[in-house]
């Protein structure tokens, strides 16, 4: 009986796949979050034309999960209202990649060639658009430390304590850093509570000034 239902995952396909190629038309001119959102559009809609196949071919399981799959378009990809999102631009330097590129390649997998390395779990840039959501939300309060603000995001099971030195704990905060007074991402991570300091922060002597 397959092959009769086949149409329908493939029509779910055809949606999934056609509000995803929107996000890809103008790469240099869609705001990196809006293409991320549409492009979920697309995976939810895919997910849901499986659901609906597999509950027609008798999968009482699958059934269940179809509210579910609706609900993630309907509910879950709806962007909160008010909340500026981030944007992922900003150009490194030094590899020449956007930040969203700068934070999944430093901070998206285990690297033992790194001293220490805060690992998201999961996909990076997705949990760093979730935590700033939870501090736009939440009126988490950056600071600022010469042209950088720094976040500080309570956010459970973000990630772990990676690098060669790390003991692989678990990790409940995300730390974000932008330009001072915007929303552009300079880099992120998963982190213990405390602001990181400086780079090039020199501890003063003890009796020093």
């Amino acid at each position: 009986m397959y092959p009769v239902f086949k149409p329908v995952e493939n029509f779910g396909s055809f949606i999934g796949n056609t509000v995803g190629l929107m996000s890809a038309l103008s790469p240099k001119g869609m705001n990196p979050k809006v293409a991320e959102y549409w492009q979920g559009i697309g995976e939810s809609f895919r997910a849901l034309g499986s659901k609906v196949v597999d509950a027609l071919g008798g999968d009482g399981r699958a059934a269940g999960e179809i509210t579910p799959a609706l609900a993630s378009i309907v509910v879950a990809r709806k962007i909160p209202d008010g909340i500026q999102l981030l944007d992922w631009t900003r150009k490194s330097p030094r590899t020449g990649g956007d930040a969203a590129h700068h934070v999944s390649r430093n901070h998206g997998s285990l690297n033992l060639n790194k001293p220490n390395q805060g690992v998201f779990y999961g996909n990076a840039v997705e949990v760093v658009n979730d935590a700033w959501r939870k501090a736009k939300s939440g009126d988490v309060t950056p600071i600022t430390v010469g042209n950088r603000d720094i976040y500080v995001v309570p956010r459970d099971n973000s990630g772990f304590a990676g690098g060669a030195g790390g003991q692989l704990q678990n990790f409940n905060h995300v730390t974000i850093i932008t330009e001072k007074g915007t929303n552009r991402v300079v880099t992120a991570y998963p982190s213990g509570g405390t602001p990181p300091l400086p780079k090039n922060y020199e501890f003063p002597l003890l009796g020093g000034e």
